[in-house]
């Protein structure tokens, strides 16, 4: 069986080890920050006060929770501690997701995938021991091995719902997804 020929870009990618991230977007006398997922558990105190504080003034407001920024969630894509590649418009859990689930179904060499929104593109081509991402904006080009990418992947599909179940017990409602 001939393989698939990849885009001219997978000659140039350069070698990292990406592992994707989620984090929850948080205002702080300090601005702006990104708590990741797995940290929750550990501020649980912190950032159920400051999340509270969001949702209180919200609703003295009568703003719709739904209609904030205020309980958005960023994907990252990370080596080491260096971002590497980020999802400006991956503001939702189903929207990180279908990232996510697109990863996992790549199960093909040669199996590509294209997002794009608001000039940002993202670009993905398959191998069968690797992955390569390509984001037009920044210029970014990057190949990392997939079997560890996808492992976790497939655990942050898992964790992350954990981590906004945390909260929203401590908060009584969950503004990251409209559950209830």
């Amino acid at each position: 069986m001939e393989q698939p020929t990849p885009p001219p870009w997978c000659a140039e990618s350069g070698p990292r080890r990406l592992r994707p991230v989620v984090g929850f977007i948080t205002q702080g006398d300090d601005g702006p920050g990104n708590i990741a997922h797995d940290a929750v558990a550990a501020r649980l105190d912190d950032l159920a006060e400051r999340f509270g504080q969001r949702l209180a003034r919200l609703e003295r407001a009568g703003l719709p929770v739904a209609d904030s920024s205020d309980f958005w969630l960023r994907l990252t894509l990370v080596d080491g501690d260096d971002e590497v590649i980020g999802f400006p418009w991956y503001d939702t859990l189903a929207e990180i997701d279908h990232f996510l689930v697109h990863v996992l179904q790549g199960v093909n060499s040669g199996d590509s995938w294209f997002d794009e929104d608001q000039g940002w593109e993202l670009h993905t081509w398959f191998t069968a021991s690797s992955l390569h991402l390509r984001e037009a904006v920044t210029g970014v080009n990057v190949v990392t091995e997939r079997e560890p990418f996808t492992l976790r992947a497939a655990a942050l599909r898992e964790e992350v719902p954990e981590a906004i179940a945390l909260l929203a017990g401590r908060l009584g409602s969950d503004p990251w997804t409209g559950a209830r």
